[in-house]
């Protein structure tokens, strides 16, 4: 099973979340670094099952955390 661990004390920024994303799941060079392109990739790109480890959440601004999270749980 894929394991993807995100430390949130190390992301700044929204496109940093989709780096690692794309880093950790050998995500393809056409993502498109939005909500739309992440639901695709969970969906039906990346290997399932996944885990999607959040570590230090709080620590990511909370309007990106909003925006991101609801496509994560789904």
């Amino acid at each position: 099973m894929l394991t993807v661990v995100f430390d949130f004390r190390k992301i700044h920024q929204e496109s940093r979340f989709y780096q690692q994303l794309l880093e950790q799941t050998s995500g393809p060079a056409s993502f498109g670094y939005n909500l739309d392109s992440l639901w695709d990739w969970l969906t039906g790109g990346m290997a399932l099952p996944a885990v999607l480890e959040l570590n230090h959440l709080p620590a990511f601004p909370q309007a990106m955390i909003r925006r991101i999270l609801p496509v994560l749980v789904q």
